[in-house]
């Protein structure tokens, strides 16, 4: 009583026909634009916390300002435009930060 190893051979030269082969590219190309698709989106995903980050840290840092600035007397105005700044890095938004100064800079003294 021997092995009978016949269909593995006729397995293992198995050839798929045309439709497959195109469905196979299809199913590839596919995958590929799905993957270049997640590439994009941790990307920006990486982007989007590397600027949290650097907002917290600088944020942490005006916030250590102003504790200093209140402890050495220095003027409510110039700690006002350190905590908008602060506001403008937490809500990541500095348009409100960028009006207050342009005002600040355009007001007669």
């Amino acid at each position: 009583m021997g092995l009978d190893f016949s269909k593995l051979t006729k397995i293992a030269s198995y050839q798929p026909d045309q439709q497959e082969r195109e469905e196979d590219l299809s199913l590839d190309s596919r995958v590929e634009a799905n993957l270049t698709h997640e590439k994009k989106a941790y990307k920006r995903m990486l982007d989007v916390n590397k600027k949290y980050e650097e907002n917290k840290r600088k944020s942490t840092l005006l916030q250590g300002d102003i504790y200093r600035g209140i402890a050495s007397g220095e003027s409510y105005e110039s700690l006002f435009y350190k905590a908008t700044d602060i506001i403008g890095y937490m809500t990541g938004n500095d348009k409100f930060t960028t009006m207050l100064k342009s005002k600040r800079d355009n007001t007669p003294d």
